[in-house]
């Protein structure tokens, strides 16, 4: 198994990257840190960013209280924070909803 440390802020972006087709971003998060040890970094404008790859899933489980035909998730008592972009993030397409 491998871990890899991602902070939370980078975790969405490189997931929202995957689900507009973007391959990699660039980040000034974890520069100077062991989350740059063998990543590339980039200087732009006298800032160094880290290149981080589109976080690369086959699919995403995300938890949803209900959802329409439409594919629209409605969440009971709980934040969405990530969900929308974990889903994004997954390869496989939505199933259809049946009634």
């Amino acid at each position: 198994m491998d871990v890899e440390l991602i902070p939370q802020g980078t975790l969405a972006t490189r997931c929202m990257a995957a689900g507009y087709g973007m391959p990699a971003i660039f980040t000034p998060a974890g520069i100077g840190t062991e989350v740059a040890i063998g990543k590339e970094v980039r200087n732009f404008n006298g800032k160094d960013y880290l290149m981080e790859m589109a976080f690369d899933a086959d699919f995403a489980i995300v938890k949803a209280g209900k959802a329409t035909q439409w594919a629209i998730w409605y969440t009971v008592q709980q934040p969405a924070t990530l969900k929308p972009v974990m889903a994004m993030a997954g390869k496989l397409p939505l199933p259809k909803w049946k009634n």
